[in-house]
């Protein structure tokens, strides 16, 4: 008989095919077809606000680009005030990098920026934006560095809900949805 070795000595036995018409079939129509694909993908662009059937480079590329060009628009209109929430929030961030950091692979510009933002009044619309961008760069080269990476990821993410308390209360949910679009 053929037995396998790891079969504890139960015959190996072959299986049945099943008839193709009493297989089991995907009930959609479209199901496994490009069209479906095309227009799932169609209805999630949609959603995000951005007209095009496939989410090409140059497609996503654009809307990202649009996106951005209305945070900061909105952004220049709105000068962030600091907070002692905000100070205490970014504070804690410092410290979780710190703790959870060995002192030799910190990163020293998590705490240089956060004791820039906590000792300023706030930030002007463009100076807020400057100080987005470049942690968002910043937060991409890190990214062999994934403490850092998540400390910084954490200050914008901080920042960016300073920004949106400052906004006027007409404008808080559009810009909480920039911000929400940015992020994802």
């Amino acid at each position: 008989t053929n037995k396998l070795p790891m079969d504890h000595g139960s015959p190996c036995r072959a299986r049945r095919s099943v008839p193709a018409d009493r297989r089991i079939r995907d009930p959609r129509p479209e199901a496994g077809t490009t069209q479906a694909a095309e227009q799932f993908t169609a209805a999630a662009l949609r959603r995000a606000g951005i007209q095009a059937d496939r989410a090409t480079p140059d497609v996503m590329d654009t809307a990202f680009r649009a996106i951005g060009n209305e945070y900061d628009a909105l952004g220049r209109l709105v000068s962030v005030q600091n907070s002692p929430a905000f100070a205490r929030r970014l504070q804690t961030i410092a410290a979780d990098y710190e703790r959870l950091t060995p002192e030799a692979m910190r990163v020293p510009a998590v705490r240089n920026v956060v004791d820039d933002l906590t000792q300023r009044a706030g930030l002007a619309g463009d100076q807020y934006n400057a100080f987005y961008s470049e942690l968002r760069r910043a937060q991409r080269e890190l990214k062999t560095d994934p403490r850092a990476s998540d400390a910084v990821g954490r200050i914008v993410g901080a920042m960016e809900a300073q920004m949106v308390q400052s906004v006027p209360a007409g404008d808080r949910a559009r810009m909480a949805r920039y911000v929400r679009d940015l992020s994802t």
